[in-house]
């Protein structure tokens, strides 16, 4: 997406494409951010060559999930689905609830052969425009 929720802002709105200049966020190092920082000078969310834009979509299902026998139905994680925890835990940012099946279970796929088509919806792709989340 090209914008997430930031209570840090006055707008409370962030550009992902800001991560890519934040040497500290997990994105940062990530092939996407790197082709960013490689364009010289500092790139907009609304850019061309931002691939964060909002007008470029990639589908691809999961390569695997897989749950341990829990005894709660509700767990309570980060954004990441990191550091579950059965009560939300605001000051660590344990905050999204999620419901989980209580039986384990382990389901592989191959993510690469389940990977759809890239889309451009912006203005020079061919599917027309879509509206920049």
């Amino acid at each position: 997406p090209s914008r997430f929720y930031d209570p840090s802002t006055t707008t409370k709105i962030n550009r992902t494409v800001n991560s890519c200049y934040d040497p500290a966020h997990p994105l940062s190092t990530t092939l996407l951010c790197e082709e960013t920082l490689a364009a010289g000078s500092k790139v907009e969310w609304d850019d061309p060559r931002s691939p964060f834009r909002g007008t470029t979509q990639i589908e691809t299902h999961f390569s695997g999930l897989a749950f341990e026998n829990s005894p709660n139905s509700v767990i309570y994680t980060d954004a990441y689905g990191r550091n579950a925890s059965i009560s939300p835990a605001p000051t660590q940012g344990i905050t999204f609830k999620q419901i989980v099946p209580v039986q384990g279970f382990n389901y592989d796929a191959n993510g690469q052969a389940s990977l759809f088509p890239a889309r451009d919806y912006s203005a020079l792709g061919q599917n027309g425009v879509r509206a920049p989340n």
